[in-house]
């Protein structure tokens, strides 16, 4: 509720429905920047929905390929996953960088051996699999480039506990 600043990684139940659903929705609205795929994409967030009273003029953010959104904060539209899909880079003020994957890849074994996943899944989630695997190649080749910027996939415990345990991370909120 003190956050001033919220972002998605795209338009999923998991990702955005314990957001949408939060009784107190219409208080986060003015901390809440979604993008206008992720608005218009109420297909995707199904069961859930954005409750219509707290959007009502709601102004989505637009922007083409990057967006700086706040200092060390910087928003990589990344459709395949979703249509709304983006990556959120994070500088900390300490200089270390993460770079927050959503479902572009479940699991940094995607990034790393720039595998998609099943056809089957693909193909149920209605996922643009050429546009995805793209995305893979392009965070392969950043891994090696760019070795300090830490991956966060949308679904990989042990990555995740591996960077709170060095610190990156931390569960809960803090002030």
């Amino acid at each position: 509720a003190s956050a001033a600043l919220i972002v998605v990684t795209h338009e999923h139940l998991d990702h955005l429905g314990g957001l949408a659903s939060h009784p107190g929705f219409a208080g986060l609205v003015k901390a809440l920047r979604l993008t206008e795929e992720q608005v218009a994409n109420s297909a995707g967030l199904k069961p859930a929905v954005l409750p219509a009273a707290a959007m009502q003029g709601y102004q989505p953010l637009c922007y083409d390929n990057l967006l700086a959104l706040a200092p060390g904060v910087v928003l990589i539209k990344a459709p395949g996953h979703t249509v709304g899909s983006q990556l959120v880079y994070v500088r900390r003020a300490d200089g270390r960088e993460l770079l927050f994957l959503g479902d572009v890849a479940w699991h940094l074994r995607n990034v790393q051996t720039v595998r998609e996943r099943p056809l089957f899944m693909t193909l149920m989630i209605g996922e643009d699999r050429q546009r995805v695997l793209a995305e893979l190649q392009t965070l392969h080749r950043l891994t090696i480039d760019e070795p300090g910027v830490k991956l966060v996939p949308g679904h990989d415990g042990e990555v995740v506990k591996a960077l709170a345990d060095e610190g990156l991370l931390t569960k809960g909120f803090a002030l």
